[in-house]
């Protein structure tokens, strides 16, 4: 115990028990005080130093998961799971042998999605679907993703080769006009320079 509580007369006095020798806090690496009391502890930026894992244990075949188990829960962790009957997310469990299972069913030692609801709720659906099943709907789903980013690809270039071309074809509109306004203007001043010469000569 850190803290003593004596009464003397009618008060109660807490009184801070000291730490043995040889007690040093985990926080300052300090002795003279239990953690409690430790006056880092409060201090902003300084935090309680984390335990690292016994490197002592060894791997036992059968018991401890291996590498390639661990990588392929991390696997599954990623496949997102259907929505059961009861429209809630369902949850990924490995089939085992139990009184619920026959010893002979092609199910056990396999993944499915049920229904995630407890065992005693009554409301628990029948919902059951295989884990090659679901991974066989996302690649599907994916697809047909890939297939419409690819249409909308194809009909975003069509769109701008279309607005080209109309672009190139009024250009050429406007600059057919200009040609056409420049050669009626040289027409008539032609027309007007030859009615003043026939002008002059009638009043000659």
């Amino acid at each position: 115990m850190t803290e003593t509580t004596t009464i003397i007369g009618n008060k109660r006095k807490k009184v801070i028990s000291v730490p043995s020798d040889g007690y040093l806090c985990s926080i300052c690496k300090l002795p003279g005080h239990w953690i409690q009391q430790c006056p880092n502890r409060s201090r902003k930026g300084i935090k309680k130093p984390k335990t690292k894992a016994s490197s002592t244990h060894t791997y036992e075949a059968g018991i401890d998961p291996s590498p390639d188990d661990i990588k392929k829960a991390r696997e599954l962790q990623k496949i997102k799971p259907p929505l059961c009957y009861c429209t809630i997310a369902s949850r990924l469990k490995k089939v085992k042998e139990s009184n619920n299972v026959n010893s002979s069913s092609r199910a056990i030692g396999k993944y499915f999605f049920f229904c995630s609801k407890a065992k005693i709720d009554e409301t628990k659906c029948s919902f059951a679907r295989p884990l090659e099943q679901q991974k066989e709907k996302e690649e599907q789903k994916n697809k047909k993703k890939i297939k419409k980013k690819e249409n909308n690809k194809l009909k975003n270039a069509l769109l701008t080769k279309t607005k080209e071309k109309d672009e190139n074809d009024e250009t050429k509109d406007d600059d057919s006009t200009t040609s056409n306004s420049s050669s009626s203007d040289s027409s008539s001043s032609d027309s007007s320079s030859s009615g003043s010469d026939s002008s002059s000569s009638s009043s000659s």
